[in-house]
């Protein structure tokens, strides 16, 4: 009883969202009309071709709106003015504020293009599933903002009764008005269809308005966010030194002269404590006055508790760290209970931004890795092939999957190819025999002589890639052009040998990387070397932390405790092996790292590829989101790892 009633709530609350034609008729002075309630995001433009009205004829019928529709408000259609004609020709529907057409037998896409005066390509970009052919009963979304010969007003959205217009100024991003204005992104967007093609400087947006948002707006006089300085600013810094561990270490060597070798984490933390400690240094010059409190944790959860229970970190104004995933967990929820942003500063899953928006991922995801070589597969699409090759084990279906689904929405051209490179073919019968290798035929099948071909691996399991690199390695480069892409973690993979690297232009989707030429990195290695007679090992963990403190330390400075409001505000914030472009995950959830490098193998060089690839839709979180493999290597991971 309960399931059914549960399944009747759902029906009910889901054919409200459906703002179909109404059958409601009304008699005034002997003329029939229609009453249609106006719903949020409805324009005149759409009213008019769910009824098959002109538009001119509902503007006389309702004197007034030709200024704007409001939310709520009841509209007479005059059933007398209805074409009859258009009204047998499959006439869309209001669903949710969108205007909604849904293919018939025989429609294509130029006709649906042409009858509301759009182009195809706007239809396609609005509704890339059409890239496999149009199919009767599936619901194309119409672009208002894109229709041709329609004034601006016959496309403005109903609004609120009470609504502010706001004037988009520099700087400003979605998110920081959503909060200037106390209201979620979502109820922006519905009722400013031009937010499509993204937000631009003097946009105007309508926000609809209480008297709680109109004060604040008053108060805030149009500025993005309240700035909120202080004068010093407590910083805690999670670092997992093993410093019970340490000090056994050094008493041997004190007393019995034994070697002294220091965990890997104690070296990982020395290093990017190291570095933090130089970024605050010059940050120091620059006016900011920051005390750290450095803190000993690995992943043990009771240390955590004891840390937490003596009340001095609910003093803090940032937190970084901890490394290990199950501490950083515990933290996180400390976070955001009391309102302090923290830094993840090595790679976790990104559901850990899940409900806490105080949570900031500094390394991009797997699933943003693989988003990020898809919009750069966009370049060049008519000169270039893109194949995707997986693996049938788990984790290469997690990346493929997602490449398949990203390249499907945004219309990028793509070929997928499930192959099995460890297949062994059976021995021929006799020494004249040729036996041809299916899964090297299914490959070379796919490769095109006159073009490109950019083979995508879409598998971390070096059990898959191995294998790859050596079915590919009989590809005749004479004749086919082969460049091969993969993730962040091929560039750790010692199985993989330098001469396929080069051979394929091995070209990688990395979250760090570190250009040794560069004047910045050269200069902070002699001053690392100045102060500590070493120089920083390769494990980049010095600079990680000097890139972690200068950018963080420096939004402080720069902008003060709300210091996130101003994420976007630039894409071209790049430290010693980490660049910086920061979005928010989802409404109410924590913010991730979307920038990265491309780099590729050639010439026995690593070369920084130049990219100009901004990602319009974070990564979404799922509540759901565990991946048990993943889960089980991070559990076992170490911070450097």
């Amino acid at each position: 009883m309960l399931r059914n009633f549960s399944i009747i709530l759902f029906l009910l609350f889901s054919l409200n969202s459906y703002a179909q034609k109404s059958t409601e008729l009304v008699k005034i002075n002997g003329v029939k009309y229609y009453v249609h309630t106006v719903e949020k995001g409805h324009t005149l433009y759409a009213i008019s071709k769910v009824y098959s009205v002109d538009i001119v004829d509902i503007i006389a019928a309702n004197p007034g709106i030709g200024s704007g529709l409001n939310i709520g408000q009841e509209l007479l259609i005059p059933k007398k003015d209805i074409d009859k004609k258009e009204a047998k020709k499959n006439p869309p529907q209001l669903i949710n504020g969108k205007l909604i057409h849904t293919v018939v037998s025989k429609e294509t896409l130029y006709g649906i293009a042409s009858k509301y005066k759009i182009s195809v390509e706007e239809l396609v970009k609005q509704n890339p599933q059409v890239g496999d052919g149009l199919k009767v009963g599936m619901e194309l979304v119409i672009n208002q903002t894109t229709i041709e010969e329609i004034s601006q007003g016959d496309i403005k959205p109903a609004l609120p009764k009470d609504y502010i217009e706001h004037v988009v100024e520099e700087k400003e991003t979605l998110y920081s008005i959503s909060k200037t204005y106390n209201i979620g992104i979502d109820s922006i967007v519905s009722i400013n269809p031009t937010l499509v093609d993204g937000l631009k400087i003097g946009m105007v947006l309508y926000i609809p308005k209480t008297e709680q948002e109109y004060i604040q707006q008053q108060q805030d006089k149009g500025l993005i966010y309240r700035a909120e300085y202080k004068d010093t600013y407590n910083i805690a810094l999670f670092l997992p030194f093993d410093l019970v561990e340490t000090d056994t270490i050094i008493s041997d060597y004190i007393l019995r002269r034994k070697p002294m070798e220091f965990s890997q984490n104690t070296m990982v933390s020395v290093e990017f404590y190291r570095g933090f400690l130089m970024a605050l240094d010059s940050l120091k010059n620059q006016g900011l006055n920051a005390e750290i409190f450095v803190y000993d944790l690995g992943n043990d959860a009771g240390m955590a508790k004891k840390y937490i229970s003596d009340g001095t970190l609910s003093k803090m104004d940032l937190l970084i760290g901890p490394f290990h995933f199950s501490t950083f967990i515990f933290m996180a929820d400390f976070a955001h209970e009391n309102k302090i942003k923290i830094v993840c500063p090595i790679d976790h899953p990104n559901r850990i931004m899940l409900k806490k928006p105080e949570v900031i991922e500094s390394t991009p995801s797997q699933i943003t890795q693989v988003r990020f070589l898809a919009e750069y597969f966009k370049i060049d699409q008519d000169s270039t092939r893109t194949i995707a090759v997986f693996g049938d084990e788990a984790r290469s279906k997690i990346i493929s999957d997602e490449f398949k689904k990203y390249t499907f929405e945004n219309n990028i051209k793509a070929k997928h190819l499930l192959l099995n490179p460890s297949f062994k073919p059976r021995e021929p019968k006799d020494k004249d025999e040729e036996v041809i290798n299916p899964q090297f035929e299914y490959l070379i099948n796919a490769l095109d002589s006159n073009k490109v071909n950019r083979i995508f691996i879409a598998s971390a399991n070096d059990a898959f890639i191995i294998p790859l690199f050596n079915l590919m390695n009989g590809i005749d480069t004479s004749i086919y052009k082969i460049q091969v892409y993969g993730l962040n973690a091929l560039y750790s993979s010692d199985q993989i040998n330098n001469y396929y690297r080069h051979k394929f232009k091995l070209t990688l989707a990395l979250t760090n990387f570190v250009d040794y030429l560069n004047p910045n990195t050269i200069s902070f290695i002699k001053k690392y070397r100045r102060l500590y007679k070493t120089d920083p090992s390769a494990s980049g963990f010095a600079m990680r932390g000097f890139d972690s403190g200068y950018y963080f330390l420096y939004q402080l400075l720069g902008y003060g405790l709300h210091f996130e409001m101003a994420f976007g505000q630039s894409r071209n914030e790049s430290g010693l092996q980490m660049k910086f472009n920061f979005k928010n995950v989802e409404m109410e959830s924590g913010f991730e790292n979307q920038d990265m490098y491309l780099v590729r193998y050639e010439d026995y060089n690593m070369i920084s590829l130049l990219t100009d690839i901004n990602l319009k839709k974070p990564v979404q979180v799922e509540e759901e989101e565990v991946e048990e493999i993943e889960q089980q290597e991070i559990n076992n991971q170490s911070p450097d790892e």
